[in-house]
Parts: C-alpha cells; structure tokens; sequence
C-alpha cells in the first residue's frame, strides 16, 4: 500500500499489485466457446450497461482493497483513476483525480476567475492533469456530476492508448452530465416545438438558470407569459452593450454596426416595432454575405441555409451545445417560414414583415429579444475557434 500525502490534502493512492482484468464479457459462452469482451468505452451513469461495468470493475478493486487490510470500497468515491502500467500492475488513486476543460466562456474572465455552469457556452475537450498517463498504460477512470457519473476505460491489451481520444470523451462526459436537462429539451421532440412556436431556441447567452426557468413555463404551459416579461425585464442596456460589444470583431457584423446599435437602442428604449424593422433583414444579409462566395449565382435563403455554419460542425462537432444543426430549422420556421401574401398571419417572420403583413399586435417586446439573441447566436457561430475537435493540440 502506498499512501501519499501533500501540504494540501491528503492523496489517497493505493499500489493494488498484478491487475489482469482486461474488460467484460458482452455474450455468454461456454468453456472453449468465444466470447465478445469489451475493452474500452465511454458510458454515462444513465446508461444500464454503465451499472454491470461498474459492478465487475468494483469487485475486483475491491477484493484488491480487502486484501491490503483496507476497509472501504470503490462504490464510496466521488471519482478515481485506475491506472495500469505495462507489467500490469495497478495503482488506484482514490478520491484525488484533476480534471481540467477546455470551454468557450460566455464573459470575459481573468486568471483567477471563479467560472460558474452559467459562464460555460460550450465544453470542446477535458484533460486528466493527475495522475499524468501514458500511452503504454491502461485506464479506469470515474468522474461524479452532482448524482450522475462518468466512466471512461480503456483495457485493450497490447495497443496504446490515445491521450487525445481520452480528452475528447473526458469533454463529452461532462458537457453531457451539466447540460442534461439541456439535451432532454432538444431530443424531447414536443418540448422543444412548443419553444420553437412561442420563437425561442436553447440560445447560447440563455443558457443556464434563464432558459431552464423558461423551458420548465413553457413544457408545463404555466405562467409563460410573466416568464418571458421577466426575461426581457433582465436584457438591461447594460447586458446588451457587453453582448453587442462582441459583435464588432466579426466584419459581418462591423460592417452594419450602426443599423444594429440602432435596433438594439430601440429596443432598450421600449419600441419593439421600429427595433424589429431594423434588425430583421439583418440576419439574412449576415448569412448571405458569409456564404455567397462558396456558391456562386443566384442565393435562395434555402440555398445560404444548406451551407450555413457548417464551420461549426466542423470546429466543434455534432454534440456541441451550440445545436447548429437544430438552430438551421429553427431559423427556417421561425425567422424566414413560408406564408401566403394573400392568406391572413399571426406570425411575425422575415417575410411577413418584409410584405407587410405582420400584424401590429406581432411587433413585441419578446419577439424583438428573440431576433437580438438570433443574431447573437449567429456571431457565436462565426466567431468559433476552426480547430477541429478531433485534432490533438
């Protein structure tokens, strides 16, 4: 047994000896018969498959625990690293292992920055700082969220492991456990619907505390209204000038700085109709003006809209917390939506507006937020790192 300690706390890491166990056997199988092992996976404690891994992981550490005279069991950690080196002896280290994420902050912050779940837009990749691994050795690792957990293993006999691989899934594993009830709104299919009809998205500047408060009002069809009053009340002339003020860097949006400053001044001031006039056609001369070189002639907004952020898919993946893919259909229905000149409307969309048959009672105070946030959301989009996710650093 080798227990360690620092000026700080107290590590607790074990020498647990020869460690052979190499996965878990996926099929049941007869002596001489083969058998399906899984060696290496990444699965969240939602998943029931996560349950029986643990459990075969469990009762082998423990019996190894048991037989140093050590009186506990791994079912007891908030997370641990068990590392194997290549003469296959084992090291767990118990309640001690340093995390670090690679995220997309949605402020500026400082060295030294406390960073709370509602500064994060986006985890892009994690890191195991300690224990330090390397590629001859293998690894369980187990990292608590709150009441989920993730676990990360990777056993395969006679293949390194991928350090940057491990990053990635580190990243994935805990974007997924702090915006879970995130990803449920997006696959909850009626849930985020009845968001799309009342104009709203999972808008990266909402995330957190705001847009659980306003996905619960409108998924319950209680207090909807007040919810939303209550969300523009919070979008101070303040707030709007730190969120606009990131606009200017992107040359889509520098190049239309007065429009835009116009249009969010007027919506400060309590004036949604002219706020709403102004900003609206904004959005498609940003996207026309970013995609029209990559296809020449003639641009449908179907045709920008086919192309658009596809940097971000690129960049940052499918799982990102950005939805892109999911923010396309969202604009389709809700910003530039199909309608018949001559067939009354309720809605208030680029078109209806740009014809003039947006009804007066359309013009409000949400809906004009909602167009800010689109346009916000589209510079988060074309202002991304490009460094593709599945690029080590």
């Amino acid at each position: 047994m080798e227990l360690e300690k620092t000026a700080q706390t107290e590590k607790r890491i074990y020498n647990l000896g020869k460690f052979q166990l190499m996965g878990i056997s996926m099929t049941n199988a007869l002596p001489g018969d083969p058998v399906q092992v899984l060696t290496k996976a990444t699965v969240l404690s939602d998943a029931p498959i996560f349950h029986q891994l643990m459990k075969g992981f469990a009762q082998e550490v423990d019996a190894k625990l048991l037989s140093l005279g050590l009186h506990f069991q791994l079912a007891q950690s908030s997370n641990f690293a068990l590392i194997v080196d290549r003469n296959q002896n084992a090291t767990l280290y118990y309640d001690c292992i340093e995390c670090y994420l690679e995220v997309i902050a949605k402020r500026a912050v400082k060295e030294g920055d406390a960073v709370w779940l509602n500064d994060i837009g986006d985890v892009r990749r994690g890191s195991l700082r300690f224990p330090e691994l390397s590629k001859d050795q293998k690894f369980i690792i187990c990292i608590r969220y709150q009441w989920k957990f993730l676990l990360i293993f990777d056993l395969t006999p006679e293949l390194q492991i991928d350090i940057a691989e491990l990053d990635m899934a580190i990243g994935f594993g805990l974007r997924r456990l702090f915006f879970e009830d995130l990803y449920r709104t997006i696959a909850n299919e009626q849930v985020f619907n009845a968001l799309v009809a009342r104009g709203w998205f999972p808008f990266n500047e909402l995330l957190g505390s705001e847009f659980d408060t306003l996905q619960n009002a409108i998924s319950s069809n209680f207090n909807v209204s007040e919810v939303e009053s209550s969300l523009v009340a919070k979008f101070t002339s303040e707030r709007l000038a730190l969120m606009s003020q990131r606009w200017w860097g992107n040359p889509q949006f520098q190049v239309r700085r007065e429009l835009l400053t116009e249009g969010i001044k007027l919506f400060s001031e309590e004036r949604p109709i002219p706020s709403l006039k102004t900003l609206l056609t904004e959005i498609e001369g940003i996207l026309r003006e970013r995609h029209v070189a990559r296809s020449p002639g003639r641009q449908s907004i179907e045709k920008v809209l086919s192309v658009a952020f596809e940097d971000v898919l690129r960049s940052a993946g499918t799982d990102t917390i950005y939805f892109p893919n999911q923010f396309v259909d969202y604009i389709r229905s809700s910003v530039f939506a199909h309608f018949d000149p001559e067939q009354p409307t309720k809605d208030l969309t680029r078109n209806t507006v740009g014809h003039g048959r947006a009804p007066g009672e359309a013009y409000t105070a949400v809906r004009a937020l909602q167009i800010i946030l689109v346009l916000d959301q589209i510079n988060r989009y074309l202002t991304l790192p490009t460094q593709a996710l599945d690029e080590p650093e």
